[in-house]
């Protein structure tokens, strides 16, 4: 990996490639594809430090790190107060879903109601304090 690697990255779903795609934004020809946000993120940040490393043994330029950052001009005393920071208690928590997940449910709403009919229909389950725990080896023995 680079020391102090301040490109910027940027990860999206490839809907052509049914995959993460890891971008990096001073190397536009270069991406790197995962089945998650993570492995996309990892897999682009190695082939930008090997793409340095080759450009610096060949004596190339390589891309400065705030190239594109000179285009962009932040005044933040006319910055506005987040919209949606009402939206969310201070206990609340942030879940990311795979896409198959996310296609059924498309709001917070409807994910929250179906885990509360899980928390219910696991009955006793739901009052012990190791609930998640027992949740975790009944979806493991059900799986094999």
């Amino acid at each position: 990996m680079i020391e102090n690697d301040r490109y910027t990255y940027r990860v999206t779903w490839s809907e052509k490639d049914e995959e993460y795609i890891g971008l990096c934004a001073e190397f536009p020809s270069l991406s790197w594809l995962a089945p998650t946000p993570e492995a996309a993120l990892q897999g682009i940040r190695h082939v930008v430090a090997d793409v340095v490393a080759d450009m610096q043994a060949n004596d190339e330029s390589v891309p400065e790190t705030d190239e594109l950052h000179k285009h962009y001009s932040f005044d933040y005393s006319k910055a506005k107060p987040n919209r949606f920071a009402d939206r969310f208690s201070e206990k609340a928590i942030v879940v990311v879903l795979d896409p198959d997940v996310a296609a059924v449910f498309t709001t917070s709403e409807a994910a929250n109601q179906a885990l509360r009919g899980l928390i219910t229909a696991l009955g006793s389950l739901a009052e012990t304090s190791d609930l998640l725990e027992k949740v975790k080896s009944s979806s493991a023995s059900s799986q094999s």
